[in-house]
């Protein structure tokens, strides 16, 4: 099964905030055994946002987007993917009371903006945050499932925890990863080597070079692990 990430906001395009939720997230749905096909990073902006889940919907099981869901003026994900998946946007009471008693207890008065942050999509689940005010929420939508999570990374995790992993499939493992590494030997002649032994298996190798080291990755098919392990063996004597 596939996913894409979507971190949407003008700040993180900008520069401004480095995007570690898209690095988090797919770490996290690598463990799952869901393979990440790619990490968009997308402004405020309605037309980019919608393009980005054209692509996403055409190629995903999953789609995950981070931020947007909080109490101020350009927090409006929540507003376009209603859009864009033909929706409504519900007030939930509930969600207004429980909300109201959590800042309450913080010794701070609900104001107007947080009503926003008490907008769902009709027919979609809400994701318990526990580290946040702006709970997440999934979407049924045309060919996958969407998961909106905010933007702060402790409130990406609490929804991921409390809401996401509920929703998620168990995906058997197809294949299996493998890693090594050398030390002073220049990248080129390591994958040189590395290639010609494993030439004509379903091997896929990766090489990341991070001086005086070089580490070899291999994604091996769950049924072929021994036979690649026989391969391995002879890997120390190509040095």
């Amino acid at each position: 099964m596939k996913a894409a990430v979507i971190a949407i906001g003008t700040e993180v395009t900008s520069g401004e905030i480095n995007n570690t939720n898209s690095r988090w997230l797919a770490q996290k749905l690598e463990e799952k055994n869901i393979e990440v096909l790619m990490h968009l990073t997308v402004p405020d902006e309605e037309s980019l946002m919608f393009e980005a889940f054209d692509w996403a919907e055409k190629h995903c099981d999953f789609i995950f987007t981070t931020g947007g869901l909080g109490p101020t003026t350009d927090d409006f994900t929540r507003e376009i993917l209603a859009k864009y998946y033909s929706s409504t946007l519900v007030f939930s009471v509930k969600e207004h009371d429980r909300l109201a008693k959590l800042l309450a207890d913080k010794g701070v008065e609900i104001k107007e903006a947080h009503k926003q942050q008490c907008y769902f999509p009709k027919g979609s689940t809400q994701l318990d945050n526990f580290k946040g005010t702006a709970k997440g929420f999934m979407i049924e939508g045309i060919s996958s499932k969407l998961f909106a999570l905010p933007g702060p990374p402790k409130e990406v995790e609490s929804v991921w925890e409390n809401g996401v992993v509920k929703q998620l499939p168990e995906v058997a493992q197809k294949t299996k990863l493998y890693k090594w590494e050398f030390t002073g030997i220049p990248e080129s002649e390591v994958a040189e080597k590395v290639e010609a032994l494993f030439e004509g298996t379903s091997v896929k190798l990766g090489y990341r070079a991070n001086r005086p080291r070089v580490i070899v990755k291999a994604w091996v098919d769950v049924g072929e692990i021994e036979a690649f392990k026989n391969k391995l063996a002879a890997v120390g004597e190509l040095f």
